[in-house]
């Protein structure tokens, strides 16, 4: 992360009253640096920085751990066909190298490897092929590094498995208190 950066600098900004300050609290009301441990669910591997790579810097800078929780695998991202069988590992290595700029760890970048496109297929607890789902992955995980707050993708029919991981985020995660 660049040294320059100032926890000043940062902006929270409630949309709805028009206001902005550079305390997180204004759409945070309870936030305890010293106690936040953040999950961002992430569908493919850019999409934790595209959506809160913000906040993930916030958090950061202010020594909040931080996990990304990467659902997809990227087998999906390729532009060329002679990288089709080489974009799974070519992404998770970018995926390490990006997030380290921001000062995240790889121990604290957890994916669950499921196939582009089909995250849908394997949202719940035990699905139809008498498998494990999500779910209790999900929660294993979540419990293990204690998440004090989940930070989930929009719903907005962007993309199917985005809108997976948002009924992952919004309907699983709450069960980790249970």
């Amino acid at each position: 992360m660049d040294e320059n950066i100032q926890i000043s600098d940062f902006m929270f900004y409630d949309i709805n009253k028009k206001i902005r300050s550079s305390d997180p609290r204004l759409i945070f009301p309870d936030w305890q640096p010293e106690n936040e441990i953040i999950a961002i669910l992430s569908p493919h591997d850019d999409d934790a920085l595209l959506g809160a790579g913000y906040m993930m810097l916030y958090a950061l800078a202010t020594g909040v751990r931080v996990y990304v929780l990467i659902f997809c695998n990227g087998c999906f991202g390729y532009s060329k066909p002679e990288l089709k069988d080489k974009i799974v590992e070519i992404r998770k290595k970018e995926t390490i190298n990006a997030y380290r700029e921001l000062g995240l760890t790889e121990e604290n970048i957890i994916r669950f490897d499921y196939p582009d496109f089909s995250l849908r297929n394997f949202i719940g607890y035990i699905l139809s092929n008498k498998e494990y789902g999500v779910l209790p992955r999900l929660i294993k995980e979540l419990r293990r590094i204690k998440a004090t707050r989940l930070f989930v993708p929009n719903g907005y029919r962007e993309h199917m498995d985005h809108e997976a991981t948002y009924y992952i985020g919004s309907y699983d995660g709450p069960q980790v208190g249970d």
